[in-house]
């Protein structure tokens, strides 16, 4: 395993704009089948690392959840254990939305309010008070989605004002509607542009008139379907202070399932680098973040077992550190607290507990990068040889003056004779993430090695394993 590196070489920066555009041409490059079979090794591989190039924020971790759920005793920190997960993962903002905050998700200030007939759940005071209790005990800023498809301003102005009032400043954002390019195919009432900008602007102003401190995330798209609208449209565009999007590389509607191979290929990466430019083709126009809101493996509904497999480790920090290396300043991680054949990092241990919250093999991956959190993306390139499809390597440099590097290989071969210049000088600890079987559901180890003299021999990366080298 890489022993000996050399000192960092002089500093350069480049254009976060810049660095977009090279994640994504790299990515394709991987994509269309560039550079040596899958597993295959080139001899020698040489790392060198440069100068920043962007970075993972502090907060850049978070959860979304299903605003139906909001009352699941999950959220109740005087019953759960969600908080000891949370804090696992740093601060972080949850949110409070998906599909039910516009299919069956209504406010309702007191108990005795009428709901519609549609509504299947509710959003009530006291539940917003659990929540205000569980950002409390964790720190974590919390995203509520109103119900938009519903047409009704006055009552999403009504629960915006509640939920100031009871949250206070652990409100961060509100996000009007979900996924509304997709209400045509839905909803029983389809609904154009011009009409969702309407609808959007009339509860944005109903909002704004009682709360008028309130923040925007918009617009939780699915498909850039209307990207060219949005821009066009100032009504809507000028009124967020950030770009939310959701993404996931692969939907399964049709339930035939997902490959491991293709989760973990380079392909998967670059669909996610190629909509992440896409979102700031709109957001760098508008001058906001683009955060990924919703992001997970497989959506539609999928039963692919892929999604609860230890494959999924490997897959969401080659994810999460392409969304970074983009220039996303925020991932919420959908999350099914009501069962666990899916894609979420935590879910009940047993139907009798919804309260206790058991981990699957992707909270791993989570807590690998949450470590990262804080620091700043360096350059990275091979000056000799050439990572193979399924091997992506990054350099963070530390708060603290430390760096770390991130050396991930998903093939089934080992890649030997690695060397690195520009890395560590001297290396404190290695954290492994090794997932032997992809197909297992137990939740793979994070192993921490402290060297005696402080290197490491490191002339060859694992196969199915991430190491992050750490030191000065």
């Amino acid at each position: 395993m890489v022993a000996g590196c050399t000192g960092f070489s002089t500093i350069r920066l480049y254009p976060s704009a810049m660095v977009r555009r090279i994640v994504v041409m790299l990515l394709l490059a991987a994509s269309m089948g560039a550079g040596l079979p899958a597993g295959a090794t080139s001899s020698p591989i040489t790392l060198d690392v440069r100068g920043p190039v962007g970075a993972i924020p502090e907060g850049f971790l978070g959860l979304s959840v299903e605003a139906s759920t909001m009352g699941s005793a999950a959220f109740d920190p005087s019953v759960s254990n969600m908080v000891d997960e949370m804090l696992a993962l740093g601060p972080g903002v949850v949110t409070f939305a998906g599909s039910s905050a516009d299919r069956s998700t209504v406010w309702q200030r007191k108990p005795d309010d009428p709901i519609p007939a549609w509504a299947t759940a509710t959003i009530t005071p006291d539940k917003l008070r659990t929540v205000a209790a569980l950002a409390t005990a964790t720190g974590w800023k919390v995203d509520l989605a109103i119900n938009l498809y519903h047409d009704d301003p006055a009552r999403a102005a009504d629960e915006v004002v509640a939920a100031t009032k009871i949250l206070g400043p652990s409100l961060r954002n509100v996000h009007l509607g979900n996924e509304p390019e997709l209400y045509t195919y839905m909803y029983r009432n389809p609904m154009s542009f011009e009409q969702y900008a309407q609808r959007w602007s009339a509860v944005r102003r109903a909002i704004l008139a009682r709360s008028r401190g309130t923040r925007f995330t918009g617009p939780d798209s699915y498909l850039p379907a209307w990207y060219d609208q949005l821009l066009a449209t100032p009504r809507v565009s000028a009124g967020l202070s950030e770009f939310g999007d959701h993404f996931y590389p692969f939907s399964d509607c049709g339930k035939k399932g997902v490959r491991i191979s293709a989760l973990l290929s380079d392909r998967s990466l670059a669909r996610e680098a190629a909509a992440i430019a896409n979102d700031h083709s709109l957001a760098d126009v508008l001058g906001i973040p683009v955060a990924l809101d919703e992001f997970n493996s497989v959506s539609c509904g999928s039963t692919a077992p892929v999604q609860w497999q230890a494959a999924s480790a490997l897959w969401v920090v080659r994810a999460l550190l392409t969304a970074a290396s983009g220039g996303v300043v925020r991932v919420g991680i959908q999350t099914n607290v009501l069962r666990c054949q899916t894609y979420s990092p935590l879910c009940p241990s047993d139907s009798q507990t919804p309260q206790l919250l058991s981990r699957t093999p992707i909270m791993s991956g989570l807590q690998l990068v949450a470590g990262l959190e804080g620091g700043r993306l360096l350059r990275i390139r091979t000056t000799t040889g050439a990572l193979p499809p399924g091997v992506s390597a990054w350099a963070i440099g530390m708060p603290g003056g430390g760096r770390r590097l991130v050396l991930a290989n998903t093939t089934a071969t080992d890649i030997a004779d690695l060397r690195i210049t520009g890395g560590p000088t001297r290396v404190t600890s290695m954290t492994t993430l090794a997932v032997p079987d992809l197909e297992a559901t137990t939740v793979p180890d994070l192993v921490v090695t402290i060297p005696s003299d402080g290197i490491l021999d490191h002339s060859k990366l694992p196969a199915q394993t991430i190491e992050v080298l750490s030191g000065q």
